[in-house]
């Protein structure tokens, strides 16, 4: 397994410098990793990693003042801390293999690479939007800024960050080659 899994939950938050918009992910996916693992443990102490997330979910919000370019995508979509919250979780996995393989072993899938509609509602739980935040509705879905892949069943529904938005989230500051040639662009403040 990922060293994720090895380290206490304050030394995790301690290697990650603080205002990392990708620390709540780290945070939410090795406590869904501790359940799956030991899930007597979570019956024992349910509240175990409270302080942790809500530590975590602090300097998540402080990063969203910073000048990364998550930050600015969540700015210019106007997204709420909570939906800006899921976008990072989808957006944290997509980049990094490590958090693909947690992914991996808490679903019990070694495929799968992508989070999906139920384990957004497990690292999230029922008093927050979680999988709500991707629904055809929501300001995700209607900025672009996520693909949501059809499945059998609702809750096997993969969702990832728009192909364009993991690029951007890289460096590539290009425009998008599906925009007409004859666009002009316009930069805001």
């Amino acid at each position: 397994m990922s060293s994720i899994y090895d380290n206490s939950s304050a030394a995790m938050v301690a290697a990650v410098p603080g205002g990392s918009w990708t620390l709540l992910t780290d945070t939410l996916l090795h406590r869904a990793g501790d359940d799956q693992r030991d899930p007597t443990r979570r019956s024992a102490d349910p509240d175990r990693y409270d302080a942790v997330v809500a530590e975590a979910r602090a300097a998540f919000e402080a990063s969203l003042a910073g000048s990364s370019a998550f930050a600015a995508l969540v700015a210019r979509a106007g997204l709420e801390l909570e939906e800006a919250e899921v976008f990072a979780a989808l957006c944290a996995v997509e980049v990094d293999p490590a958090r693909q393989r947690l992914v991996a072993a808490i679903a019990d899938d070694p495929a799968q690479r992508r989070v999906s509609l139920s384990m957004l509602a497990r690292l999230f739980g029922p008093d927050h939007l979680g999988p709500v935040a991707v629904s055809s509705d929501a300001r995700l879905s209607c900025a672009g800024l996520i693909d949501v892949a059809p499945a059998s069943t609702w809750s096997n529904r993969l969702v990832g960050p728009a192909e364009r938005v993991t690029w951007h989230l890289v460096g590539d500051n290009s425009i998008d080659p599906q925009l007409p040639l004859d666009l002009d662009v316009v930069f805001g403040n």
